[in-house]
């Protein structure tokens, strides 16, 4: 009983759409791996690796359709679109406030830079981590 106590204690808000993500990778690898192992067998027709298939398959399946009906790809692109916009009045207030007299021609430069800045991380989600860090933990990235 103390085990579950002290369990309850660690127990951490989590994103719904992560979980949904990883319930999603974790049945298509089982899948895979059923697939990867007993091909052969399940190609011969066995029916006990049959019936093995099909409820891993059937399991993948209800977790993809949870992850298509709850729209978290739409989420995501939302929340991006959002911090974003967050990380772009950030910095023009410290540019404002860092260079006063800049000209609307040199904050244009700044506005482009930046862009394309965050556009070619876009493209490399992981050059936005830091060397070794893994994402697991709560900072934001």
């Amino acid at each position: 009983m103390q085990e579950a106590a002290a369990a309850d204690r660690e127990l951490q808000v989590v994103d719904a759409g992560d979980v949904l993500e990883l319930a999603l990778a974790v049945a298509n690898h089982r899948l895979e791996k059923v697939q990867e192992r007993y091909g052969a067998q399940l190609d011969a027709g066995d029916l006990a690796l049959v019936g093995v298939e099909g409820e891993t398959l059937d399991r993948a399946a209800r977790v993809a359709k949870l992850v298509i009906d709850s729209n978290i790809d739409w989420r995501r692109a939302r929340m991006a679109e959002q911090q974003a916009r967050v990380l772009g009045e950030a910095a023009n207030r410290a540019l404002a406030a860092a260079v006063p007299d800049l000209t609307p021609e040199q904050h244009g430069l700044f506005v482009r830079i930046f862009s394309e800045s965050l556009t070619e991380n876009e493209q490399q989600p992981s050059a936005l981590l830091c060397n070794g860090d893994t994402g697991n933990d709560d900072r934001p990235v």
